[in-house]
């Protein structure tokens, strides 16, 4: 199918775009740029697949399990957030060409809303239905990820954040090596909290490494832009967001006294409850001029 899908797209390629022989010179010159952006794919790579792997070797198939079906969970929202790094590179990537320095800004700040908002949403609403979830798509027997996906989920907010600032900021600018040392960084900080954590804790270990690669890369990438960015405006952000997950959360915490319903019914009460409470405040801090959006 994926074969398919790109043969398909030579149809309308010859409309679009002439025939053109690169020559060696051009190609030469792209290659260094390109190894600099290589490398930290293999740095991602490493520190998103090694933990599975050490947990593995240092511990049982049973704690790879569990782990597992946590990050599957954690992943999904994960996606969704980050997809906006991908729509929103070439668009700056274009501002940035053309110098109209001003957009970029406007729009890295509009990026920062959105992310922070379904970040901290993704994060106080799945602490809040993780044992639904998981009883939903694993069943019973895999009710031991249900801590592991409540502390994986805080990443959910570092990927966030540090995704708009690497494909919204770093790459377009064309700051490569501060996007690679800190990847890097991270690939060694997860390797090493892993080795230290996987023997004693099993899968609470890989997760503890996880997360705190994540938060470890996404503050090197923040530190890198500090002089460049409005980080306190954005940080306002996350703690205004954070406040209304909160206020989501204790209502569904509160809620889950009284709902005598099967795990299949008290998720989606409880889903349509918290996003109810939650946009509502997000609204209403619109409409307060909390949030600005540009």
């Amino acid at each position: 199918s994926s074969a398919l899908s790109c043969l398909y797209l030579w149809i309308y390629i010859p409309k679009l775009i002439p025939f053109c022989k690169p020559k060696l010179e051009i190609v030469r010159s792209h290659l260094k740029p390109d190894l600099l952006l290589f490398i930290p794919l293999i740095a991602v790579s490493l520190y998103k697949y090694m933990d599975k792997i050490m947990l593995g070797l240092m511990s049982s198939v049973m704690q790879v399990g569990y782990y597992e079906n946590a990050a599957k969970i954690i992943n999904i929202p994960s996606a969704l957030i980050t997809a906006l790094g991908t729509v929103m590179l070439p668009k700056i990537s274009n501002l940035i060409a053309s110098k109209d320095f001003a957009a970029c800004k406007k729009y890295i700040y509009n990026s920062m809303i959105f992310v922070n908002f379904l970040s901290v949403a993704c994060f106080f609403g799945l602490i809040s239905v993780s044992k639904e979830i998981t009883l939903l798509l694993f069943g019973e027997k895999f009710l031991p990820s249900v801590p592991l996906i409540e502390l994986l989920a805080v990443s959910i907010i570092f990927v966030s954040w540090a995704n708009v600032i690497r494909t919204q900021y770093l790459i377009p600018n064309g700051i490569d090596k501060s996007y690679l040392y800190t990847v890097c960084l991270g690939a060694i900080v997860n390797i090493i909290a892993n080795a230290t954590l996987i023997p004693y804790m099993g899968a609470t270990g890989a997760v503890i490494g996880t997360v705190f690669t994540e938060a470890i890369v996404c503050i090197t990438q923040t530190i890198a832009v500090r002089k460049e960015l409005p980080i306190l405006e954005y940080f306002e952000l996350l703690l205004f967001f954070g406040g209304d997950g909160l206020v989501m959360y204790i209502a569904l915490i509160g809620l889950n006294q009284i709902l005598c319903f099967n795990y299949i019914f008290n998720l989606l009460i409880k889903v349509c409850v918290g996003a109810f409470c939650y946009i509502a405040i997000a609204f209403l801090g619109l409409k307060m001029k909390i949030v600005r959006i540009r």
